[in-house]
This record gives structure tokens, sequence and C-alpha cells, in this order.
């Protein structure tokens, strides 16, 4: 589990943390909280300045999108979904994002 400081993402923001040693991209887009595998799973290129669209984070790189619920991609070039975390706030405040255990 990793924690962070909601001032740290404001709207539209998008930041790499580290959960469990794995790089996760935070995604703060118009205050719905995302945290998804930070590289694209079709040539591991940062995913980090992609844009959301439709519920799908689009690769600045290839133009796939991937769902921000599943992870699962649109179509080619990608093949396999992406990691998607799990993002609370806690009492305090803090972003709380959690490595999902069920997706590999």
């Amino acid at each position: 589990m990793t924690r962070i400081p909601a001032t740290e993402l404001p709207t539209g923001a998008q930041r790499r943390i580290t959960v469990d040693d794995e790089p996760v991209l935070l995604l703060n887009h118009e205050g719905s909280l995302h945290a998804v595998s930070y590289y694209c799973s079709h040539m591991d290129y940062p995913l980090e300045g992609g844009t959301i669209e439709d519920g799908l984070l689009v690769c600045p790189y290839h133009g796939v999108g991937f769902c921000l619920k599943t992870g699962e991609p649109d179509g080619p070039p990608a093949m396999n979904a992406i990691r998607i975390h799990k993002v609370t706030v806690d009492d305090n405040g803090d972003l709380l994002v959690t490595a999902n255990p069920n997706q590999v």
C-alpha cells in the first residue's frame, strides 16, 4: 500500500508512484481517482501523459485505450490488460493505493 496526500494529486493530474515495488500511474480525472499499471502492455512505454476518453486511458505512443475499470485494451496493438489498483481516501484525506491481488 502507498499513501500520498490528496493535495498532491489535483484534478487533471497524473503521478507515478510505487505500490509493492510496482510502478503505478495515479490519475485524478475530473475528481475520479484511478491507479493503473505505469507501463503499456504493448511495448512497455509509459502511460503517463495519456488522455482519458470515454472511460479509457489512451496510450500516448500507440493510441491503444485501456478501460479504467477492467484494464482491458480496446484493440490492437495491445493484446493484454493492464493492472487496475484500488484507490481509497482515508479519514485524513490521504489517498491510499493498494495493489490488486486478483490481477497479475
